[in-house]
């Protein structure tokens, strides 16, 4: 093959990878999912430093959720460690405690969050509880359905 060949066929593989790569951006574009939620990682963090206190019960906990309309349930973190052992272990080291020292959790979850994806995502919260029943720390995760 001569030089020029060589050089052309280089020229349209590039243009082909590039054009195959904005192909694929548009037509992510085209089916990106809209959120239908106001609910974003900024709100959440912001009432939870605003609003939920250390110490609080679990009555006052569900309460919260209850009032900002956030499906959630109370779980101990025995059962839940059992079936998720390194999200229940990581959630309490991020949010600086010991797994030992707690007895449950209070776990909410927003779906359709507006976190900035294109794609379906879940905002999770998570009030960790003492063994004396009461709100101890808090962990907040985004997490989204991709492709």
């Amino acid at each position: 093959m001569n030089p020029l060949t060589v050089r052309r066929v280089a020229i349209v593989s590039v243009w082909i990878v590039l054009g195959g790569f904005a192909l694929e951006r548009f037509l992510a574009f085209l089916i990106c999912h809209q959120p239908t939620s106001d609910w974003t990682l900024e709100r959440v963090e912001r009432l939870i430093d605003e609003e939920v206190r250390v110490g609080w019960t679990r009555e006052q906990g569900e309460a919260w959720f209850d009032r900002h309309e956030i499906r959630a349930f109370f779980t101990g973190v025995d059962g839940y460690a059992r079936r998720y052992p390194d999200r229940v272990r990581n959630a309490a080291d991020l949010a600086g405690l010991d797994e030992d020292q707690l007895s449950g959790m209070l776990f909410g979850t927003i779906p359709d969050a507006d976190i900035g994806s294109c794609w379906n995502s879940e905002i999770k919260i998570m009030l960790f509880y003492d063994h004396d029943g009461h709100v101890t720390g808090n962990h907040i995760e985004t997490f989204s359905y991709e492709l």
